[in-house]
């Protein structure tokens, strides 16, 4: 078996889908996340020369060479690229096997998995009133971000606006609901401190990137 095409598909608001098709038929899905979706599907397409009339089974071998093999490696783009395309390279060998990839991987570890939603609104009143429809809906976790824009130093009028966010959520929920909050990286270290002080009587169950994810030493020092 061999790979002869791959081809992109981008959709609404930022996805890519990469498809990898081969010359028995045997077609490959994987997702490709990024903001970029245009960038990153011209990433995908950078590839072509190095897996196009390759054997889709090598998908170790390929990750290496694709990752290792050019003289600028790594960061998001080219990872969510790589990404996508290991997956599909997966999903080829699950069919050609007619077997299941978490099978190939080691076998099932769990039959359930928790899942999380997300509340709607800008106010805290309607933060939690679409809070208590996301339990509603059977839900015990839920994640968002309490907050738009954080300057580098801001006023600490928006860390208690954040927080009082945050604190209608937990009235609404009760105690028996996780809260997850995501900062997107959006905050300075400086900010971070004082937004996670101010949600912590609220006990969130995790704070999703409080400052930007490769900036190791600021997360060390955050979570400090």
């Amino acid at each position: 078996m061999k790979i002869t095409q791959i081809s992109t598909f981008l959709t609404e608001p930022r996805w890519v889908f990469v498809k990898v098709t081969t010359d028995e038929g045997v077609e490959g899905w994987g997702e490709c996340l990024g903001d970029k979706a245009f960038v990153v599907a011209e990433a995908v397409r950078s590839y072509e020369h190095a897996l196009i009339g390759q054997d889709p089974f090598r998908i170790t071998h390929h990750w290496q060479s694709l990752y290792r093999g050019a003289f600028w490696r790594g960061g998001p783009i080219l990872c969510a690229a790589i990404s996508g395309l290991e997956m599909a390279l997966w999903d080829i060998l699950g069919k050609a096997l007619n077997a299941p990839i978490w099978q190939l991987l080691g076998g099932a570890v769990r039959d359930r998995i928790r899942m999380y939603s997300r509340p709607h609104g800008a106010t805290p009143e309607q933060l939690a009133q679409s809070a208590k429809e996301v339990v509603a809906r059977g839900y015990t976790a839920m994640k968002f971000c309490p907050f738009e824009k954080v300057h580098v130093l801001d006023h600490y009028q928006l860390v208690e606006e954040a927080a009082a966010r945050v604190q209608a959520v937990r009235e609404a929920v009760g105690s028996g609901v996780d809260i997850l909050l995501d900062f997107h990286g959006r905050v300075s270290p400086a900010m971070a401190v004082q937004m996670e002080e101010a949600m912590r009587p609220y006990h969130p169950l995790f704070i999703e990137e409080p400052v930007l994810p490769e900036n190791v030493d600021a997360l060390a020092r955050v979570a400090a």
